[in-house]
Order: C-alpha cells, then sequence, then structure tokens
C-alpha cells in the first residue's frame, strides 16, 4: 500500500500547479487538444502578378508578409518560376493566382503545396471560370464563386484560342470581387488583425470604386472608341467601358510579329483612319513602329512596375492608362477631321 503524505494545505498546492501545467500545455503550438483549430500552413502571402500583389499588399498592410512572384518588367507569358519562386510558394499560407494562362507556370508547384493545406484565392474561379491549369486530382478545397462574367461576342474565345480573357485585373469592378475574397481570407487566416483588414479593405474599394467612375466619365464623351493594341490584353477593360479592339499587332502572346500581320493591322490605320494604336513596355515596339507614319504610339501598360513612375501601384496603373488611352481615342477624331 502506498501511502501519500499530503496535508490538506499540500493538495491544494498541487492541483494549483497542475492546472498551471495543463493551460501552459495547451497554449503552446503542437500540443493542441483534439477538436481545435489545425495549425496554420505556412504563413503570409504569395502572388503571381504585380497588379494583384499590390491590390493585396493594400489589403494586408504591414503586419501580414506579402511576396510577389512574377518580376516586375518581365511578361506574364511564358515565365518560368525559378527555386526562389517555389520556396516563396511553400512558404506562404495563401497562393493568389490569376489564372487562365496568365500564370499557370506556377500550377505543377502549387500542386504539390496543395496537398499541405495551402489556400489557393483564383481570380478567374471568383468570375465564375474554370480553374483550369491549377485543378488536380489531390482533394484540395477550393472556392467558386459563381458570379459568371459576361463577355461580348468572340471575347470568350480570344486569349490563346483557349477560353477567355484573363487580364480581368484590368476592370475595377472584378478587381473588387478580388479585394473582398483576400480580405475573408486574410481576416479568417489572422483574426487578430480582422478589423484593420476590414478597415483598408474599404480604403481598396472605394478606390476601386473612384476609378471605375473615373473611367466611365473620361471615355462618356469619345466619338470613335475604336484601337489597336500591342496584345490582347485589353478586351475585358474594352468591353466594360464600350471601347472596340479591332486589331492587335501581335496575334498570340508567344509568336513573333508577321509581315501579313503588320499589313493587316497597317490596313486599319491607313484606311480606316484608326489612330489609337498602343503598345507595351513587356513587348519591343520595333514591330509597331511602321505603323508610326499615321498614328502616335501611346503605352497601355497591363502589369505596372513599382520602379517606374507613373505605374508603382495599381491605382497609379490604371490612371496612366486611361490618361493614354483618352489622348490616342482623340487621334481618331483629329484623324477623321483632317481627312485622314
Amino acid at each position: 500500500m502506498i501511502q501519500t503524505h499530503l496535508t490538506p494545505r499540500r493538495f491544494a498546492l498541487l492541483g494549483a500547479f497542475l492546472m498551471v501545467v495543463v493551460a501552459t500545455a495547451s497554449a503552446v503550438p503542437g500540443c493542441r487538444r483534439s477538436g481545435s483549430t489545425a495549425p496554420r500552413k505556412g504563413d503570409g502571402v504569395v502572388v503571381t502578378i504585380f497588379p494583384l500583389y499590390d491590390l493585396v499588399r493594400q489589403v494586408a498592410g504591414p503586419e501580414i508578409r506579402v511576396s510577389l512572384l512574377l518580376p516586375p518588367g518581365v511578361s506574364e507569358h511564358g515565365y518560368t518560376p525559378s527555386p526562389a519562386d517555389v520556396k516563396a510558394l511553400n512558404d506562404a499560407a495563401i497562393l493568389i493566382a490569376n489564372g487562365g494562362g496568365i500564370d499557370d507556370w506556377i500550377a505543377s508547384a502549387y500542386k504539390d503545396r496543395a496537398r499541405s493545406g495551402q489556400k489557393l484565392v483564383h481570380f478567374m474561379s471568383l468570375l465564375g471560370h474554370d480553374l483550369g491549369a491549377f485543378d488536380s486530382a489531390s482533394g484540395h478545397d477550393h472556392d467558386h464563386d459563381h458570379d459568371h462574367m459576361d463577355h461580348g461576342e468572340g471575347e470568350a474565345d480570344r486569349h490563346d484560342h483557349s477560353g477567355p480573357n484573363p487580364h480581368v485585373w484590368l476592370v475595377p469592378a472584378h478587381a473588387s470581387k478580388l479585394v473582398k475574397k483576400v480580405a475573408a481570407e486574410l481576416a479568417a487566416l489572422y483574426p487578430e488583425h480582422a478589423a484593420a483588414l476590414n478597415e483598408r479593405e474599404t480604403e481598396v474599394q472605394e478606390s476601386l470604386a473612384a476609378l471605375d467612375v473615373a473611367y466611365e466619365e473620361s471615355l462618356e464623351g469619345i466619338v470613335d472608341r475604336r484601337l489597336i493594341t500591342y496584345h490582347d490584353a485589353f478586351g475585358p477593360l474594352a468591353e466594360r467601358y464600350g471601347l472596340v479592339v479591332v486589331a492587335t499587332v501581335l496575334d498570340m502572346e508567344t509568336h513573333d510579329v508577321t509581315p501579313a500581320r503588320l499589313a493587316a493591322v497597317r490596313r486599319h490605320v491607313e484606311e480606316e483612319g484608326v489612330r489609337a494604336v498602343f503598345i507595351e513596355p513587356q513587348f519591343t515596339a520595333a514591330a509597331a513602329e511602321g505603323l508610326a507614319r499615321r498614328a502616335t504610339l501611346r503605352l497601355l501598360d497591363p502589369l505596372g512596375d513599382p520602379g517606374r513612375q507613373g505605374y508603382e501601384t495599381y491605382d497609379a496603373l490604371m490612371r496612366s492608362n486611361l490618361d493614354n488611352l483618352v489622348k490616342g481615342l482623340r487621334e481618331n477624331v483629329r484623324a477623321v477631321g483632317s481627312g485622314g
């Protein structure tokens, strides 16, 4: 028979000590009781392209790490992720991707990470489109908001001839849906920052609404709304604001400009008076310079660059594009007035 020599006072002290030990153990990661919230898989957010990164950064604020994968100034088409990209993806709790072929270069690395429970916020699926290359047999859950995006005639088959145009971030109303989703996911992952996240989301939403109004009002008086772009990045924006992309200098992003393609585009300029011709910093302008005899080339940048003045944020990018759009479209009117 084992005897205990505990007085009532010592027994009470021992009970208090055991309560402290249990409480401390339950607060230590890895010592959670069954049924409690699972530990986070990674930390912070990784984003594939700069426009989405800037929106996410504004919502996340200084408390949450946000990393960008695609280097500024590099084309989003055909990019190969570096080992550093894969590491950043592995370290993050959330991956935010556009989809639609824009950033499928990260999809294979994501499929491996998805099995660990990493969250995917897929922009195109928020607008009602399939996950495409990001879909996997891993059994990982993805969110689909079936708020389908409407496209004009022909729009659904213009990007790489395989689906809807994926450059949806260039429409503020679409970007608003991404911001809402990101804010909700971050608040769920970081409840201690929920109030600040909600406040910053409101500010970003107000900025996006102001951008939408600026486009509507600035383009309202434009009579001739035809334009030529360097590649098919601005279809969603054109449809949103009643513009007409009559031609692109590049037929597909991965193809070189052909003489036949240039001849067809030149006919729009010389015979039809479409002088609103736009190039992009991610592609060489040499092929488009042959059109400059009858048109002033201006910049429409789909991606932006934090190191380039006027394009260093999503808002600045969109406003610089709007300014150049209006100036370029006015060239059409002057061309008609001067007899072409």
